[in-house]
Parts: C-alpha cells; structure tokens; sequence
C-alpha cells in the first residue's frame, strides 16, 4: 500500500527507485508526452484485447505522464465507455463515466478528475483499467507514487474480470519492482514501445 510498515527494508528499495524515475519523468517536456501517449493510443487500438473492450478507465497524466488524451478521443470514437478516477475525502478512487473531455475539474492533488455529478460505477465492472506508474517490470510488478489509491480500490469487491495495464514511457521499464504483499499486479504495460500482456 503506501507504505510496507513490516518490511522498512523494501519501503526503503521503493523510494530509492520511485525518487530515481520520478526525477527522470519530470524531465519529459509536455511535447514528448503528448508524443509517447499517441503512440500508446495507436498501440491500444490495434490489439485485440483492447479493441473487444466496451469500457475503458484511465486518468490525467500529470509530472511527465504520458499524455493520454488521445486515448480518450480514439475511445470515444469508437463507441466505448470512458471513465476517470475521482479522489474521494475518505482516500478511496471512484470511477466516473466522461462524455467530453472538457467536462473534467480540477480535483484533489490538481489532478483533473470527473465532477461530482458524474455516473460512478464499481471498478468490477469496466473492462480495462490503465492505470499510472512509476516504474513496472516485465512480471506485472508496478511501483506507484505511494499513496496506495489503486491498491485500495482494486482490494475492494470481488476482483471482477478487469484487466490492469500499467502505462509508461519505455525508461520506467524495469528487471524488478519491490512489491510487497498488497500490491496489486498488472495484466499488461503499454509505453510507446508496444502493448505487452504479462499475465495471462
């Protein structure tokens, strides 16, 4: 989760690569992100997991992100169901339906998120979830900023069938993440490199 209390040795092989590749992401211009996240749309679009998906979460890039608007554009042309992540007061992330990219506020941590009055569904029941990383390794191990948002609203209801895919530019790639027992893995990284299903 936010912090592995039990095991100070792994928390402390987290920040060390956390604070290394956060460093190095903030370095990428708001061009190049734009860049890597068309790259990651046209990725998306030509698998066919992805393609057969009818719902499709992912978020507002922030500090070097790769910038996933043309991930929304193209999903909204095809007819799918789009949604964001909100930030609840009580630390947990819901998922709410965006019709229009504009409809999106600005929200905790200034990320933008979708309004209060948007429809929010159960994470169990959207088919594919990108979700953000610091740094992710070929086994499906993800290393978040820290907080634990997406471990706590993946450790919620039963699990469902949605699929995890870590989005990254190809440098956050690495051998291996420090995980701990409650971090949850991804199915596949998308980085503009290609779209790769690590777990079955």
């Amino acid at each position: 989760m936010s912090a592995d209390r039990n095991d100070p040795a792994l928390d402390q092989r987290k920040r060390a690569l956390r604070g290394r590749l956060l460093a190095r992401r903030a370095a990428v211009s708001g061009e190049a992100a734009r860049a890597v996240g068309d790259r990651i749309a046209v990725h998306l679009a030509e698998d066919r997991l992805y393609a057969g998906a009818a719902s499709v979460a992912i978020y507002a890039a922030s500090g070097g992100e790769p910038d996933l608007r043309a991930v929304f554009d193209r999903g909204r042309a095809e007819g799918k169901t789009l949604l964001l992540p909100r930030c609840r007061d009580d630390r947990q992330l819901e998922l709410g339906v965006v019709e229009r990219w504009d409809d999106l506020v600005g929200g905790r941590f200034g990320l933008l998120e979708p309004p209060v009055t948007a429809r929010f569904v159960p994470h169990e029941a959207v088919d594919v979830i990108l979700v953000p990383c610091v740094a992710v390794d070929a086994r499906g191990g993800r290393l978040g900023r820290g907080g634990g948002w997406y471990d706590r609203m993946l450790a919620g209801g039963s699990g469902g069938g949605a699929r995890l895919v870590a989005v990254a530019h190809a440098f956050q790639c690495v051998e291996r993440v420090p995980v701990g027992e409650h971090d949850r893995p991804v199915d596949g990284v998308a980085t503009e490199a290609g779209l790769r299903w690590v777990r079955a």
